[in-house]
């Protein structure tokens, strides 16, 4: 076996090529964490008033007499951001109350067992305190009484 000026060449000339496949890779793995992270602490922080915001619409436009309240979020996510806004969808579980619609303190009331599973896509611009909301399906849910 001889040894001939640059046959070593080749494969050292390979060398930085896959440490930098292996430098893009760790990047794109550090760069999705941090996309988790930053679209969780979005959630966190704004989808409580999305999501009390939804309520309200929802009883504003019912035509019951009795308010609504949320039982439990089903599903929640965010969607891709569009501009500078943020767009939530959620699936919520509301039920019933004994109180009317204009009182306060809904939350506190007893429950009926009368209840709708709603979908909501709602558009917040938090820092404007903002809503619009881009769609509401809403069907009875069948609940047993506590």
């Amino acid at each position: 076996m001889s040894w001939r000026p640059g046959s070593w060449a080749l494969p050292w000339a390979l060398l930085p090529l896959l440490f930098g496949f292996c430098l893009l890779e760790t990047y794109s793995v550090i760069t999705e964490e941090q996309n988790d992270l930053a679209d969780r602490k979005v959630m966190n922080s704004y989808l409580p008033a999305t999501v009390e915001f939804a309520l309200y619409t929802f009883n504003q436009q019912s035509k019951d007499e009795q308010a609504y309240r949320l039982e439990r979020i089903l599903a929640s996510w965010r969607d891709k951001k569009q501009y500078n806004d943020i767009v939530f969808s959620m699936e919520l579980l509301l039920r019933q109350t004994m109180c009317g619609k204009l009182e306060e303190d809904t939350e506190n009331r007893p429950k009926r067992s009368h209840s709708f599973t709603c979908f909501f896509t709602v558009r917040t611009l938090p820092w404007k305190t903002k809503f619009d909301l881009f769609n509401k399906t809403c069907l009875e849910a069948s609940l047993d009484t506590d």
